[in-house]
């Protein structure tokens, strides 16, 4: 059962015409759906509610993330949801098989790939730990992928409400802190849906 934030978030979404599903109208009522939405938002070229990155900093040094905004802000870039995590390797089908992305952000190159988790009210799915819990199998998928023998620069870009983001942010703060150098070349950071979406928390 949803809880009375939860309602509360997705009733103040309905303030915001943009945010809805262009092919039926409707508002997002999960958040399955306000993953979608998000993407068709990114997709169009004009929204009613335009979007507001802001200025994304990596958790783990504090480090401006501009390639990584300008590539979430426009310009010929790829928008997929539900994107599953491709592996051939044994060891890495126990770690993320049968895994999907909520949404994959990519430059058209794919020299830049953004993977985005959403969340509203739900845990993290296998824990909040390094080295197993979820968004630790999305970095070392992030560690891992290659395009035409190229290492990509990768994020892992956690989209929360404010009103649970501090519950959130402790424990990917934590979850970065532990990785260490384990996935080095992988940037991790966050935002609010209010501050996206440019509403009041």
């Amino acid at each position: 059962m949803a809880s009375e934030c939860e309602d509360n978030f997705f009733k103040s979404i309905k303030v915001n015409e943009g945010i809805r599903d262009p092919l039926t109208q409707l508002f997002p009522t999960c958040e399955v759906e306000l993953t979608a939405a998000l993407a068709w938002m990114m997709a169009r070229e004009v929204n009613e509610t335009p979007l507001n990155w802001g200025s994304l900093k990596d958790l783990r040094n504090g480090e401006s993330l501009s390639d990584f905004q300008a590539v979430l802000e426009g310009g010929r870039r790829i928008v997929l949801t539900e994107h599953p995590l491709f592996t051939d390797d044994q060891e890495d089908i126990q770690n993320w098989g049968g895994m999907r992305a909520d949404a994959i952000v990519a430059s058209g190159d794919l020299e830049t790939v953004i993977l985005i988790e959403s969340k509203v009210d739900s845990g993290f799915t296998f824990g909040n730990d390094w080295p197993s819990g979820q968004m630790a199998r999305y970095a070392k998928f992030l560690r891992k992928i290659s395009v035409a023998n190229r290492r990509p620069q990768a994020l892992l870009l956690l989209i929360t409400p404010c009103w649970n983001a501090d519950w959130y942010l402790k424990r990917y703060s934590q979850l970065v802190t532990d990785a260490g150098t384990d996935v080095a070349r992988v940037s991790f950071a966050h935002i609010t849906w209010e501050a996206l979406f440019g509403f009041d928390s």
